[in-house]
């Protein structure tokens, strides 16, 4: 049991469906064995299971009623379900053998704050820390808390002195390396946010994170009824290792786009490692709706309602954004794995695959839009607030809906609805197990048995294609997307049918598929490329201008939808967003830096002459032959010894 108790800690990071067989075999092996079922007691707080975690302490009682850890963890579950007083009684037993014990604060204080119970979390880490000042567990641990806060000075100083005290602490050290980096980021700040982000893309697109920051608070803000009374922290990563450090601690964390801690938001940089990934704007509006429900709520709220907000805000922002139905989330829905509203938030905790974790998202935004639509936006807001009351999440849903148990059941109708909207018949979602698919001629012989199949459809496309068989490979395509007109994942049919239609020479058909597919897409990257390109060949210059918008969306850092951003600007006559588009543009080093130098000159001759003067010498001196430059050089000194310049 002890080995397998070991093996269950060990995968408790990284592996939670390990961590749980491991669990099992040790208490096989000793039904008593109080490590394992006080871990197993932690696991069922982390996903909300607080009967189940109730019992299992209960077990651990009967067995030892004098351990630390069982009144622990008491007393989270009862602060978490509002009871103050079992909350100090427990905490009372916890200490009652040894009154200055720091362990018992320090455990009580991590579990709050992996609820995201900050405040509360600092109050029990600084008590560890005074009964022992030399415990760096709860220093460092003190340190992320104020930091997630926003409470930079003293959370940053507490990572150097642990730093200083002990070399071998990880996370200390990792946070002391980043605040050096952090140190030469640029701060961009107005009334309701500090952002922090490289400097170099501050100067390209940290005007535009601002903009849209800015529109979240309005929209959001005002459609929950919430005054935000301080400062919202933003800091964008380009090294996803930073990233991960500042909100994890250590790095990893390769999944995460963005997290917010309520008044601190941490996003990976859409030109890191994340670039094509995700529409960076969807990100940023689904973590600010995440500062709005997590104010709202003091932090009193579970994951899978957060989490089901902010996508569903996403869809209202922007239908391409958020989460829609694929064909792997219907498989699932189908074959009856959607969680409960009661249990929902253990499916982020505990997912066996990483579509299992998605599918978690989707599943709660359906929630939240079942509540919505049924009983409106004012019973979702009541929510929130009586959770920021402290009333349990189930019983809040109940006094604003209906009974849970009647509610899970329309609900279960609700999304078995959607997941036959749209298709024919179940038979489409069908797909060949997985022996199947790992053989390529057998894949392939089963696509032919089931043609009434997306995924079969898909694939036979794909290998007409390689055969060089386009009008064959269309057909397919279009059949596919006929069996699913609005999956846009990343096994959709839409692109390869327009590269189908390319290879015919079916220009129409090539820039209708391309249209349909960033219609329902926002990191449809070909498609917003292939339609710039089109647009800018028919000189539909405000049709370029709005996909070049979006494609910057995907990635900021990109020289050629900025630009399309230039030229569309200068010929709708906008010439001041032009100027911005073009120095934008220069500040990403293009590779025609002079021409974009003398496009500058050129737009601010009469308004800033002196500027434009600057950019027209700068491109000369790169540049001693260009005679259009020498040609507007002339024209400035003529034009300035006329108006009695020097």
């Amino acid at each position: 049991s002890d080995v397998r108790f070991g093996l269950a800690r060990a995968s408790k990071p990284d592996d939670r469906v390990a961590m749980l067989e491991h669990l099992k075999a040790a208490l096989r092996t000793n039904p008593n064995h109080v490590g394992s079922l006080l871990l197993r007691a932690e696991h069922e707080i982390d996903t909300e299971d607080y009967d189940q975690a109730k019992a299992t302490l209960e077990h651990v009682r009967t067995i030892n009623p004098e351990l630390p850890e069982l009144w622990c963890f008491q007393a989270v579950i009862a602060h978490l379900a509002g009871d103050e007083n079992a909350q100090m009684e427990a905490r009372k037993r916890a200490l009652a053998l040894w009154p200055e014990n720091p362990v018992v604060d320090h455990l009580i204080g991590r579990k709050l704050s992996e609820k995201y119970r900050f405040i509360e979390g600092v109050d029990h880490q600084r008590r560890a820390v005074a009964l022992a000042p030399k415990k760096m567990p709860a220093t460092i641990q003190l340190a992320q808390d104020l930091l997630r806060l926003g409470q930079g000075k003293e959370g940053w100083e507490l990572v150097e002195q642990v730093a200083k005290h002990d070399g071998y602490n990880v996370i200390a050290n990792n946070l002391s390396s980043l605040r050096r980096h952090l140190d030469n980021f640029a701060t961009l700040e107005n009334e309701r946010f500090i952002v922090r982000m490289d400097q170099r893309e501050a100067k390209v697109y940290g005007a535009e994170v601002m903009a849209l920051l800015e529109e979240s608070a309005r929209v959001l803000c005002g459609k929950y009824g919430l005054h935000l009374d301080e400062k919202v922290t933003v800091e964008i990563y380009p090294d996803q290792r930073d990233f991960a450090i500042r909100t994890f601690g250590v790095p990893g964390g390769a999944g995460y786009l963005g997290v917010c801690f309520g008044k601190v938001i941490t996003v990976n940089s859409p030109a890191g490692l994340t670039a094509g990934a995700a529409n960076w704007r969807s990100v940023l509006w689904h973590e600010f709706c995440h500062t709005v429900t997590l104010h709202m709520t003091r932090n009193k709220m579970p994951r899978w309602l957060s989490e089901g907000i902010s996508v569903h805000e996403e869809l209202q922002r922007d239908p391409t954004w958020g989460q829609r139905m694929t064909p792997d989330y219907r498989r699932m829905v189908l074959a009856g794995e959607v969680s409960q509203l009661g249990r929902m938030s253990g499916a982020f905790l505990n997912p066996p695959t990483g579509r299992h974790l998605l599918f978690a998202y989707y599943q709660s935004a359906l929630a939240v839009e079942f509540i919505t639509s049924r009983y409106g936006q004012k019973n979702l807001r009541a929510i929130l607030n009586d959770l920021g009351q402290g009333v349990a999440i189930n019983s809040a849903i109940s006094a604003h809906t209906t009974a849970l148990p009647e509610l899970e059941t329309a609900f279960a109708e609700f999304v078995r609805a959607r997941a036959l909207e749209g298709i024919t018949s179940p038979v489409v979602l069908e797909m060949p197990a997985p022996e199947i698919m790992a053989d390529a001629n057998a894949a392939l012989s089963w696509a032919k048995a089931h043609t009434n199949s997306y995924w079969s459809q898909r694939r036979l496309g794909d290998q007409a294609g390689r055969a060089g068989d386009w009008a064959a490979a269309r057909r397919h395509y279009e059949q596919a997307i006929a069996f699913d007109p609005s999956f846009a994942g990343s096994d959709s049919a839409h692109g390869p049918l327009a590269e189908a239609c390319q290879r015919l020479g079916d220009v129409t058909a090539e820039q209708a598929a391309w249209t349909r597919y960033a219609e329902l897409s926002p990191v449809a990257v070909d498609a917003f490329q292939a339609l710039i390109r089109f647009a800018e060949e028919g000189k539909n210059w405000a049709e370029a201008g709005r996909l070049a918008e979006r494609l910057l969306a995907v990635n900021p850092m990109l020289e050629a939808p900025r630009r399309t951003q230039a030229r569309a600007a200068e010929a709708a006559g906008r010439s001041d967003d032009a100027v911005v588009a073009y120095t934008k543009l220069l500040a990403l080093d293009p590779s025609d830096g002079v021409k974009v130098r003398y496009s500058l000159a050129n737009l601010l001759i009469t308004t800033d002459p002196n500027t434009a003067k600057r950019y027209v010498l700068d491109a000369l001196a790169d540049a001693p032959r260009f005679q259009a430059a020498h040609a507007l050089l002339l024209r400035m000194i003529s034009q300035g010894a006329q108006e009695g310049q020097p």
